[in-house]
Formats: C-alpha cells, structure tokens, sequence
C-alpha cells in the first residue's frame, strides 16, 4: 500500500489527528459508499468503499457532507463527484442531503 499506509489511523494520536485544524477554510467531504448493507470491503461491517467507512471520514467540523456510490479509488473520476466539487467551490455546499 505504500508508505502512506502508516498514516491510516484515525485514533486519537494518529497523523491526522494532529495536523492544525482548517477552521478558517470551509471543508466539504465526499464519501465513497456501496448503497448496501455490506460495502466493497466484506472485511468491514456495514456500508464501505471499499477502503473505509463513511462514518470514519467525518472530521466534526466540516460544512457539508455527502455520500457518492462508487469504490475509494474510483471517486475521483466521477463526474458527478467533479460536479459536487466544484458546485462546493462555487457555494460552499453540494447542494443537496440524498446519497448517489
């Protein structure tokens, strides 16, 4: 997985856990999902990407939140992902609540 593998923690003293908190930006977070009972990862319990859970993106301070069907790896070329991004951009929202 690369030596970034190191940095995918999520406890309290992990490596994002650390890292200043962008209180002056606004955050907007996309989460990958299956739209099922089990995600891509049978190894998870519950909806996944295939390499996380969407609850576990969550950061407690961000201004939007959305969930996309589709694998981790493969969000980033969705064009609807890219619509949402920009459209965050643009409002600072995605503009809508329904998982897609």
């Amino acid at each position: 997985m690369g030596p970034n593998v190191r940095y995918m923690k999520t406890d309290q003293d992990s490596y994002v856990n650390q890292l200043p908190k962008p209180y002056s930006s606004e955050v907007g977070i996309i989460a990958g999902i299956r739209g099922r009972k089990n995600g891509y990862n049978l190894f998870m319990k519950g909806d996944n990407d295939g390499r996380i859970k969407p609850e576990r993106t969550r950061l407690g301070m961000e201004k939007d939140f959305i969930c996309v069907k589709g694998q981790h790896e493969g969000l980033l070329r969705k064009k609807y992902v890219c619509q949402l991004v920009v459209r965050f951009l643009k409002s600072g929202s995605f503009g809508t609540k329904e998982n897609h």
